[in-house]
């Protein structure tokens, strides 16, 4: 939802003369959007677990702990993915165009709101 909202927000006017710079503008911002946020993904998870090891047990999990509870946690992603998209194929990547649509995603990408706490509110 943050990347179809940015997207219309950055994107340049089409028309009949724009359709095929427009089409490559969106495809490269999606692209780079969800680059870019799989990069912000990452940092947070490894920031996590260096976090977890320099740990001082004021939680009461020791960093040892840690590693059963990601990983099954992790399985349990994988097992709704798979049940809410049971028919997902692997495909080429998508061709990246545009470098406007490419700058303007991953602008838009440091920008989103990422839960810093994927457990709040349970």
């Amino acid at each position: 939802v943050q990347a179809h909202r940015a997207m219309a927000r950055a994107e340049p006017p089409g028309g009949k003369a724009g359709r095929g710079r427009l089409k490559a503008f969106r495809q490269s911002f999606l692209v780079a959007f969800a680059v870019r946020i799989d990069e912000r993904l990452a940092d947070a998870a490894q920031l996590a677990l260096a976090q977890a090891g320099r740990g001082n047990g004021d939680d009461g999990t020791e960093p040892a702990d840690l590693l059963p509870v990601l990983a099954s946690r992790d399985e349990q992603i994988r097992e709704t993915m798979h049940r809410v998209f049971p028919h997902t194929v692997r495909v080429r990547a998508t061709r990246v165009d545009s470098r406007e649509g490419w700058d303007s995603g991953r602008q838009a990408a440091d920008r989103a709101a990422l839960p810093t706490d994927f457990n709040r509110g349970r």
